[in-house]
């Protein structure tokens, strides 16, 4: 009986005594796992954004290089910069 006594002392002390600071403890642990689950899903949502755009970067360098384009920092911050231009990739007028 003795070992009855001793569960049941247990129950009361889990139950009654500590059962905020279980609580408490369980909801840390589940908000701590949940912000890193989200902080994993954010990076790979900005690698994938960042990927997707160095792709499309190296997209419009190729094509512009093909079709004898210049594209972009020239327009905005080289001398041309008053240009009445609208587009920031045009045909190269050497």
């Amino acid at each position: 009986m003795a070992a009855v006594g001793a569960k049941e002392e247990t129950f009361d002390v889990w139950m009654k005594q500590e059962s905020d600071t279980v609580q408490a403890l369980g909801m840390a642990y589940a908000e701590r796992e949940t912000i890193e689950a989200s902080y994993r899903v954010i990076q790979q949502v900005f690698l994938l954004c960042k990927w997707e755009l160095d792709e499309m970067l190296l997209h419009l360098k190729v094509y512009n290089a093909m079709n004898g384009a210049s594209c972009g920092s020239d327009k905005l911050h080289g001398p041309n910069r008053t240009s009445k231009s609208t587009s920031l990739c045009d045909k190269r007028s050497d």
